[in-house]
């Protein structure tokens, strides 16, 4: 049998095929330095992105799924297929450039009590790509993300920096360096989330568990942002919207008890039927497809904000690591 590898970097794909190939090219000369795997899980892409991956990198490890099984699940089977203590999740449209991984990787290596270590992302022009440390507030989950223009996301408040550390309460999935064994503690990604707070929820399960959760500013990765759903325009895109929604709806459930997560589903709900009373104006003056095509989405998300995916409320089984190697 191989050596064991000292870190799994597992990437999730759909439809962004050139930069998934960038990515994985550049995680291949870091993984051969640090003694790293590759894992991809493709979600049922169409733009030839398996095909050209397992043409081009035969050494990556290939998992293909007939369609979009969302982030946390697809992200879960390449977790139970990685072999190193150390698993690195990274989104496709992380560009990892002379960025030296093996500074991270080394400093969770080094402290047990760290459960997941988050790099230093920037945008496309440089600048560093910000989120708040805190965890949301039910105010925050009711309407912050919600009300784009209206509610202004707080910048990151670093605490106890030290050697460029930082204490957090979460991380962004886009880039996340976790310890084997927590996971096998407190369980993989909820699969309930098909897409955002999965990371939230993570960390906020690591932190009950006793695990520091750090932001590490010592390296930098440039992070394009929401590149899957920007390739993906129109109505295969608007399922983004709606599990947004969702995710919010489930997050609140989770974690901020039953009177509050009623609450901000009544929230949610009216943001959604006022938004949908805006488009359906334009779209009456205007006729354009795009606002029927938002009217279909915010009305889905509507009728399902009471309904949980994968089984409804408190179904876990997804998280548990039993079969890990």
């Amino acid at each position: 049998m191989a050596e064991r590898p000292r870190v799994s970097f597992v990437l999730v794909n759909w439809n962004t095929r050139d930069l998934v190939m960038q990515c994985i090219g550049d995680l291949r000369r870091q993984a051969e330095v640090i003694g790293g795997e590759i894992i991809l899980v493709d979600n049922g892409s169409s733009d030839g992105s398996a095909e050209a991956i397992a043409d081009a990198y035969p050494d990556v490890r290939l998992i293909r799924n007939p369609e979009n099984l969302g982030f946390s699940r697809a992200t879960n089977q390449g977790i139970r297929a990685s072999r190193a203590p150390i698993v690195t999740v990274l989104n496709s449209d992380i560009l990892v450039g002379e960025a030296d991984l093996g500074k991270a990787l080394e400093v969770v290596e080094n402290n047990p009590r760290i459960g997941a270590l988050g790099c230093a992302l920037v945008d496309g022009e440089g600048n560093l790509w910000t989120y708040d440390n805190r965890f949301p507030t039910p105010f925050q989950i009711a309407l912050w993300e919600h009300l784009p223009g209206f509610i202004t996301r707080p910048r990151m408040r670093r605490r106890k920096v030290v050697l460029n550390l930082s204490e957090v309460d979460w991380l962004a999935g886009a880039c996340l360096f976790m310890r084997r064994s927590a996971l096998e503690t407190i369980g993989l990604f909820d699969e309930r989330f098909f897409l955002y707070k999965e990371d939230v929820d993570l960390c906020l399960r690591l932190r009950k568990a006793g695990y520091w959760v750090l932001f590490f500013d010592g390296v930098h990765l440039q992070h394009l942002v929401a590149q899957s759903t920007r390739r993906n325009p129109g109505r295969r895109s608007d399922r983004a919207h709606v599990e947004g929604f969702r995710s919010s709806a489930l997050y609140a459930r989770k974690h901020v008890g039953p009177g509050a997560a009623r609450l901000i589903v009544a929230c949610l709900r009216a943001i959604l039927l006022a938004r949908m009373a805006k488009n359906l104006i334009t779209f009456c003056l205007f006729g354009h497809e795009r606002d029927r095509e938002k009217l279909a989405w915010m009305w889905e998300a509507f009728h399902t904000l009471n309904s949980p995916p994968n089984g409804g409320e408190g179904r876990l089984d997804a998280e548990r690591m039993d079969d890990a190697a």
